[in-house]
């Protein structure tokens, strides 16, 4: 595995990973539709990789969370992510730093 992580907010890195130029893709926070997951099990299958949610279940059925990998790499990375926050509020994922001075925005 590369030790190195890049992150992008583009679908596009699908294809990184099924050409061979990604290992991972982690989706665990953003806002995802079910239109923006339903194409991913077909992709992955067809190249020969795997994708779940963060649980290790449906990418379908589950919280919209993705791990899409490789294949062989995805048990091993189901265990790195064990835990991770997952949320659809990106505000559940702030550290709790006040990056600015400014206030932190208000929840509705």
């Amino acid at each position: 595995m590369h030790r190195q992580v890049f992150l992008m907010a583009s679908m596009g890195c699908v294809v990184d990973l099924v050409t061979g130029r990604a290992d991972a893709l982690v989706i665990a926070g953003p806002p995802m539709g079910y239109w923006d997951v339903a194409p991913m099990p077909v992709i992955m299958s067809e190249a020969g990789g795997r994708v779940t949610d963060l649980g290790g279940g449906s990418v379908l059925t589950g919280d919209m969370t993705v791990l899409a990998t490789n294949g062989p790499l995805h048990g091993a990375i189901l265990d790195l992510v064990e835990g991770l926050p997952r949320s659809r509020d990106l505000y559940a994922l702030d550290d709790g730093v006040r990056h600015g001075g400014g206030r932190a925005p208000t929840q509705r």
